[in-house]
């Protein structure tokens, strides 16, 4: 349809056709799936949707509307929570989004200078909740994208073998041949035990060196 209203009213129907699609294909997935019903379904589905987030509001519910204790819940408050949304009262380090009705608050100075997170209109949360699917934050920015986190550090370098490790693969190495030659003339070997015992010498002062300190 003309206007704006029909462009709505299509994405709706996408999101309606969509939503039907996935949840015909959660009730087929096994047996224990096919003795919910549809509304248990949909519960389920909703609870994933915002997962892992912490979201804050800002101009949108009267502050003593926000109370955990009020009742009935705010339909937005409702909505972040049915969502599976950590609700907090005010911004911190932890916080993921902040949900606000217009820029230039105090707590979006804040938010703004939290590495990731980002800063939406509502309308990131209300097609959430319409769609069944977390929304593409970057489509629903209020003002600039947040900072982005920091790399993470590079891995540590591999640790380099010591000399103390060298010198026990030297003394192996020199074992086995030692073991493959044994039926040479032991008269031929002589320098090489002088050698032998100036090397035992050394792998000890390496290995043990400074205990008696």
């Amino acid at each position: 349809g003309g206007g704006g209203g029909g462009d709505d009213d299509d994405e709706q129907l996408v999101w309606t056709k969509n939503i039907l699609e996935r949840v015909h294909r959660r009730i087929y997935a096994d047996e224990e799936s096919m003795k919910k019903t549809v509304p248990q379904h949909l519960q389920e589905m909703r609870s994933d949707i915002l997962r892992g987030t912490r979201l804050v509001l800002s101009g949108l519910i009267p502050l003593h509307r926000q109370s955990k204790t009020d009742r009935p819940r705010h339909h937005v408050i409702r909505h972040v929570q049915n969502l599976g949304a950590e609700l907090m009262e005010s911004v911190g380090s932890s916080t993921t989004h902040l949900v606000a009705a217009r820029d230039g608050t105090d707590k979006i100075l804040q938010a703004r200078r939290i590495p990731g997170c980002f800063v939406v209109k509502p309308s990131w949360l209300m097609e959430s909740v319409w769609s069944l699917q977390r929304q593409d934050e970057m489509k629903h920015l209020l003002g600039r994208p947040p900072r982005q986190p920091p790399p993470p550090p590079p891995p540590p370098p591999p640790p380099q073998p010591s000399s103390s490790s060298s010198v026990v693969a030297r003394k192996l190495k020199k074992a086995n041949g030692v073991i493959g030659g044994a039926h040479q003339d032991d008269n031929n070997n002589d320098d090489d035990d002088d050698d032998e015992e100036e090397e035992d010498d050394e792998f000890e002062d390496e290995l043990f060196g400074g205990m008696d300190e």
